[in-house]
């Protein structure tokens, strides 16, 4: 009986999706199939002249089986300098692409829209048509409404699309509590149209690997992440400067993630002088990640603003200990058995956690950390939660 309660039909429209990122979406969705759902994607892949010309000029619909769900893809063709444009270009033909699906497959008992910008609006427009209930979970950092640039994020022209998303809305789960205060503020939601329901990770693939490591070898320090401001990858190479001059100990850091390999970033590491001890990667693949996790010593995460951050996560699966800056997200990761906190945008400060953990690394135990992991995100967890939530609501106890 149990698991016919679970089997609901549920359409999962995400606000981006491969090849154009978005690959956690995917992983989610299957998750959430693997748990009993029925779950059918419906994703617009939005794509410019400049991105893929041969994609570009494709047309038509694709639909393909994939580990237990369906994914439906259109592509959507974005116009140079357009932005407000191509958004509610996007929103309109997801919104038709959810006609079509229901004339071909029957409707769904729930959508789960991933982010507000776009997929919570489409999800909106088509509740105004179908009246089915959705569910918008919120994934980006710019709410956490940390620092000015967050803010500076947001144009005049996205609050009453965004207000008309989050309003519409069953329900609204955050995948920290860090962003409910922003939404709460540009929609005037309550607390209780709010859930925070984490990410997840696969602690199958991301495990620890029993090794015997060189201590007379340097103390191994990696981050990943891509190259742009939020990220503070620039804070990070400052504060690695400070440390290696301060530390009696060896100290090596290995950075991947998009864009740490060009030359621009390169520039960074040799203004500060350290391209002996940095090692730049690049993009990463799973395997690679997982390879450097299990080399390394501590994960060091040093975003301005950060949603959540899925790869602290991961790093967790590995055993490594944790340095992340308080930047909205990572505080509700980060906790006394498995890391260190720190101040964001503060070469000084990081640096001297840096140094703080390679003097106390004895006393994080790698098995205690996977399990605090296990016990929070896994995938039984998470997608646990999700079922309870959609039960409530498709019996109109959460409205």
């Amino acid at each position: 009986m149990q698991q016919e309660e679970k089997r609901y039909k549920v359409v999962v429209i995400p606000s981006w999706y491969p090849p154009r990122g978005g690959g956690f979406f995917r992983e989610h969705s299957i998750a959430l199939a693997e748990a009993g759902l029925e779950v059918h994607v419906l994703a617009g892949i939005e794509t410019g002249l400049r991105d893929d010309p041969r994609r570009y000029f494709t047309s038509g619909k694709q639909i393909k089986a994939c580990f237990g769900i369906s994914e439906h893809q259109r592509i959507i063709r974005r116009i140079p300098l357009g932005r407000r444009r191509n958004a509610m270009i996007w929103v309109n033909r997801v919104a038709a692409m959810y006609a079509e699906f229901c004339k071909e497959f029957g409707h769904p008992d729930i959508i789960l829209a991933h982010s507000s910008m776009w997929a919570g609006l489409a999800a909106a427009r088509i509740k105004q048509q179908w009246n089915t209930p959705f569910v918008i979970t919120e994934h980006r950092g710019r709410f956490t409404g940390i620092g000015e640039l967050p803010g500076m994020m947001f144009k005049p022209w996205q609050i009453p699309l965004l207000r008309e998303a989050f309003t519409s809305a069953g329900h609204i789960v955050t995948v920290s509590r860090a962003l409910q205060a922003k939404i709460g503020e540009m929609s005037n939601i309550e607390a209780s149209g709010f859930s925070c329901i984490p990410n997840m990770t696969d602690t199958d693939f991301f495990h620890i690997k029993k090794q015997n490591k060189n201590n007379k070898g340097p103390f191994t320090f990696l981050s990943v992440a891509n190259h742009e401001p939020l990220k503070g990858l620039d804070v990070l190479i400052r504060s690695f400067a400070i440390l290696r001059e301060q530390s009696r100990h060896p100290v090596r850091l290995i950075i991947g993630g998009k864009g740490t390999d060009t030359p621009s970033f390169q520039k960074l590491v040799h203004q500060q002088n350290v391209q002996k001890d940095v090692i730049c990667k690049g993009f990463l693949n799973r395997d690679q990640l997982l390879l450097q996790m299990q080399r390394a010593d501590a994960f060091v995460l040093p975003s301005r603003f950060e949603a959540f951050g899925i790869v602290l996560i991961e790093a967790m699966a590995c055993g490594l200990p944790l340095i992340a800056t308080r930047s909205g997200g990572p505080e509700e990761i980060v906790t006394e058995e498995c890391g260190i906190l720190c101040e964001p945008d503060n070469p000084g400060s990081l640096a001297g956690k840096m140094q703080q953990m390679i003097h106390t690394l004895d006393r994080y135990q790698p098995e205690r950390i996977r399990a605090l992991c296990l016990n929070r995100y896994s995938k039984k967890t998470v997608t646990g939660a999700y079922i309870r939530l959609f039960e409530k609501i498709l019996q109109n106890q959460v409205l």
